[in-house]
């Protein structure tokens, strides 16, 4: 029996010992530093090298030349920060060569820079500097400005360079709507649906297209034909909710031209759930709540429209009227006012022209100054003799009552 026991000991300790150095061996291994790959020493050797370039040269235009390869072993290694200091650098002691401000271009991408990103850009187009990436850097950065004229000239370039392809067909299609020149948007994006039948961003821009052209019909068409692609597994996984929120919010417009406004809320419904951001969506779906006298449910998507757009007018105006008269949350009159009154504010500022605008603001002020009016002692004070002149005159009655004979 005592044999046993000892073994069972001797077991039990070995394996405490055995899962204790297990846990310290695998805390020792987390908690050392990651070891670096080929990659990383070979750039760590390349910039050692150039630092040594750059001390010994003497010439400013060798000088800024190893600035520059050091700006770009920094940049492909995401270090755009320390890259852009070398770039500069590189501008100042030699201002002439494009493909400094081509880097200085990819700096400021790294940086999510767009406006900085088109200027470089634009300067090493004007040096002759003709690499495709560079057309691809100014194309993107103009488009996200909404600098229309200078996108497509980047986007025709490329088209240009590598033939037509359904990314730049596509843009090419949704500039010209952007110019309100749908008919040559048209056919851009029927060529891109051509290369590509499943590309929905392309269904997506047409149904915008016949929307704005008052053809619901047309719009609905290619609504149909992007739902079909869309029943596909393969092209569904493809699309992230972002893009299929854009063909339902255009869907649900659709729905709206063709007078079939419960159909067009299922789809802006659908949209937000697909997007949050999507105000434009959330904006019809509160101000339908709102009708409907489902007033908690118009608050919550009013609310995912200021999220996004704290000046939208119509929200806030229809924000200030649900807390002035619809809502009771918060219980505390005054407080529930003073919300009121700031949505109204928003409002007004953002349309001071609105007679609605500006006479409900006048109106919650003096609500507000009501309640606010009703906490001091002055008020109190005037209660009280209310009060007192109220039970005199009833005490009066009284009185009258019990001296008439007939009682």
């Amino acid at each position: 029996m005592y044999r046993g026991s000892f073994f069972f000991l001797l077991i039990f300790f070995s394996l405490c010992f055995f899962s204790a150095c297990q846990s310290d061996k695998k805390q020792f291994v987390e908690t050392l530093p990651p070891f670096p790959d080929s990659v990383t020493t070979k750039i760590s050797n390349q910039v050692q090298f150039l630092n040594t370039q750059i001390e010994q040269s003497e010439n400013n235009k060798s000088k800024a030349h190893y600035h520059y390869k050091r700006a770009s072993l920094y940049l492909s290694s995401g270090k755009e920060n320390i890259a852009l200091e070398d770039i500069e650098t590189a501008i100042s002691l030699d201002s002439t060569k494009g493909k400094y401000y081509f880097a200085l271009a990819q700096a400021y991408e790294q940086r999510e820079e767009p406006e900085k990103v088109m200027e470089a850009a634009k300067k090493a187009i004007d040096m002759d500097f003709t690499d495709l990436e560079l057309y691809r850097l100014y194309a993107y950065s103009a488009f996200s400005q909404e600098k229309w004229s200078e996108s497509l000239m980047a986007f025709e370039e490329m088209a240009h360079r590598t033939g037509e392809k359904v990314e730049t067909l596509y843009y090419q299609g949704v500039i010209w709507n952007k110019k309100n020149d749908t008919t040559k948007a048209i056919p851009f994006l029927r060529q891109a649906i051509q290369k590509d039948s499943t590309y929905i961003p392309a269904y997506t821009e047409l149904v915008k297209v016949y929307n704005t052209s008052e053809l619901p019909k047309n719009a609905w068409r290619e609504a149909q034909i992007a739902f079909q692609k869309l029943s596909s597994e393969t092209v569904r996984n493809k699309e992230n909710d972002r893009t299929l929120a854009q063909l339902s919010l255009h869907y649900g417009n659709t729905w709206s031209n063709l007078n079939k406004r419960d159909s067009s809320i299922v789809w802006y419904r659908k949209a937000v759930e697909q997007d949050s951001t999507l105000d434009e969506a959330a904006l019809q779906v509160g101000i339908y709540m709102y009708e409907k006298k489902y007033y908690i449910q118009s608050e919550y998507y009013l609310k995912k429209v200021l999220s996004q757009k704290p000046s939208q007018k119509i929200a806030n105006y229809l924000l200030g009227y649900l807390y002035e008269y619809k809502l009771y949350q918060p219980t505390d009159k005054l407080e529930r006012f003073k919300i009121a009154r700031n949505y109204f504010e928003k409002a007004y500022q953002a349309d001071s022209l609105n007679t609605d605008y500006a006479n409900s603001l006048i109106r919650i002020k003096r609500k507000v100054e009501r309640e606010e009016y009703k906490l001091t002692p002055e008020y109190e004070e005037q209660m009280r003799k209310l009060r007192l002149r109220e039970k005199q005159r009833q005490d009066s009655i009284d009185r009258a009552i019990l001296s008439n004979p007939i009682f």
